[in-house]
């Protein structure tokens, strides 16, 4: 059996059997145009690290790439970013307008759902006090 999730124009075939899984490249090969890695480092932004001790997925580019993106680079990180309190604005001069303040919540949300799930509880908590 050969697993291959999809987007856009990117492919990651996981298969158990590696004579399945040279199949459907060549198989691939003779409808599309296509470039193959026999050990892929990325997938759609995220990187994977694979050794003897297991498989390990990081967005760390995309994560600094969003904090560059909104002028937070000097942020300070936390393990994971909950508060049991509302959270303050520091610069209350300088409110976000709506669409900024969507496009970090949809940000996040990529995140989450991708690597760090750990992190969906305050995502959430931020987009609902966001509105």
């Amino acid at each position: 059996m050969v697993f291959p999730p999809l987007y856009v124009d990117n492919v990651l075939l996981a298969s158990s059997s590696q004579t399945a899984r040279a199949s459907v490249i060549e198989q691939l090969k003779r409808h599309f145009k296509i470039t193959h890695k026999e050990q892929q480092d990325t997938y759609v932004g995220i990187r994977i690290e694979q050794d003897e001790d297991g498989i390990r997925n990081s967005q760390e580019a995309y994560v600094n790439e969003i904090l560059k993106r909104y002028g937070m680079e000097e942020s300070k990180g936390m393990r994971t970013p909950w508060v049991q309190r509302p959270v303050k604005r520091q610069d209350k001069d300088k409110p976000l307008e709506p669409r900024v303040m969507e496009e970090i919540i949809g940000s996040l949300t990529y995140r989450a759902g991708a690597t760090r799930p750990d992190i969906s509880a305050a995502v959430h908590a931020f987009g609902s006090a966001s509105e």
